[in-house]
């Protein structure tokens, strides 16, 4: 198996209900590391992205996304998203806004 390496890659316009993010922070828990050793008991699909919780800015929003908009801050309400990036595709129903007085 290849070892793990940084990849650049392109995201598209989000689509539908999906939702174009800016990751701002994201722990590396010990979960995460176990999870590269494949030692943890859920296994990601190839080629995967570490990375389970994260704080994020929303960038844009499909067309039939509403509750979110741009500037909105987000937290992921699912596992195994990927959240050790700069930029991600997520549904709308995986993420949570929350208030901007908690910011």
């Amino acid at each position: 198996m290849e070892p793990p390496h940084l990849v650049e890659d392109t995201l598209p316009d989000p689509k539908d209900n999906q939702v174009l993010v800016k990751i701002l922070a994201a722990p590396i828990n010990p979960a995460d590391m176990n999870t590269i050793q494949g030692k943890y008991p859920v296994k990601p699909k190839f080629p995967a992205v570490g990375g389970n919780e994260c704080v994020a800015e929303v960038i844009c929003v499909g067309d039939n996304v509403s509750g979110l908009e741009a500037g909105q801050h987000v937290i992921p309400l699912a596992t195994g998203l990927g959240t050790w990036t700069t930029h991600a595709i997520y549904n709308k129903d995986q993420l949570l806004r929350y208030p901007k007085k908690w910011v």
